[in-house]
């Protein structure tokens, strides 16, 4: 998956000049559409396996409000300028959560499952959003732009962490690290965990 990524990214440096309006259109739609179908028949998929469906229909994860932000970034034509650079700078900062979920994935299944495909689908998607507003579309990002996402992050963060301890969930790995191996185990236990996450941020 990774070197996929990477030959994608490639190509976007080589034919950012060449990419018509027509053909810029094509691309987002189609990625667009693509990354829309494969979330819904996750939840399918979650609700046949029971598969914690009820937690997974609320889009409290980083990476489920970063994929909701790339959809709209995408395909939401009535935004203007200022409104897709905001969405850009949330975008560049918090897909950083995309690329460590692709390095370090918190997935128990192998390829014979469709979460398996999702789970890669659907974080290469933001990943390659977050380039193409880079690379093609050339959005720009400033110190304003890392205050900004930071400040919103942080609003969010303390919004999931009640919603975690209400609800009892690991939205954001807020309350603790994945089951799977990460960096995050080392983080620790309680207050400490919650001191080397809020430093990480």
């Amino acid at each position: 998956v990774l070197y996929i990524l990477a030959i994608l990214i490639i190509l976007m440096v080589l034919l950012k000049n060449k990419i018509t309006p027509k053909a810029d259109r094509l691309i987002k739609v189609i990625s667009g559409s693509i990354a829309i179908t494969c979330e819904l028949l996750f939840h399918v998929w979650n609700y046949i396996n029971d598969e914690n469906f009820l937690g997974n229909l609320f889009y409290f994860d980083l990476c489920s409000i970063t994929l909701i932000l790339s959809v709209i970034f995408n395909l939401k034509n009535e935004l203007n300028k200022t409104q897709k650079q905001h969405i850009f700078e949330l975008l560049y900062f918090w897909s950083i959560g995309a690329i460590a979920a692709l390095t370090f994935p918190a997935l128990i299944y192998g390829a014979n499952k469709f979460r398996f495909y999702h789970f890669f689908i659907i974080h290469s998607y933001i990943i390659l959003t977050m380039c193409y507003g880079l690379i093609v579309e050339r959005y720009k990002i400033s110190f304003k732009s890392f205050l900004y996402a930071l400040k919103t992050l942080i609003f969010v963060a303390v919004l999931v962490a009640f919603i975690d301890k209400v609800f009892d969930q690991n939205y954001m790995y807020l309350s603790h690290a994945p089951e799977t191996v990460s960096p995050l185990d080392d983080f620790g236990e309680g207050l400490e965990y919650y001191f080397n996450f809020g430093m990480l941020t």
